[in-house]
């Protein structure tokens, strides 16, 4: 069974593994590259922290675009 990348992992793990994300993250005004929060915060706190409404349809582009 494939990985799935979810809301509840951290940031800094799925950054690791998937480099592609870093961009998407970017591409929202979610600057966790550059902050050092990444390291403890997971993809749903990030979300709330800066407004993005649909979480699970973030997270589902997300594992759409990590392979690309």
């Amino acid at each position: 069974m494939p990985e799935v990348i979810k809301k509840t992992d951290y940031i800094k793990n799925v950054f690791k593994k998937y480099p592609i994300i870093r961009d998407a993250f970017i591409d929202k005004n979610m600057h966790c590259v550059g902050c050092e929060i990444y390291k403890f915060a997971t993809i749903a706190e990030s979300c709330n922290n800066h407004d993005i409404g649909n979480v699970d349809e973030f997270v589902e582009f997300l594992n759409d675009i990590k392979h690309k």
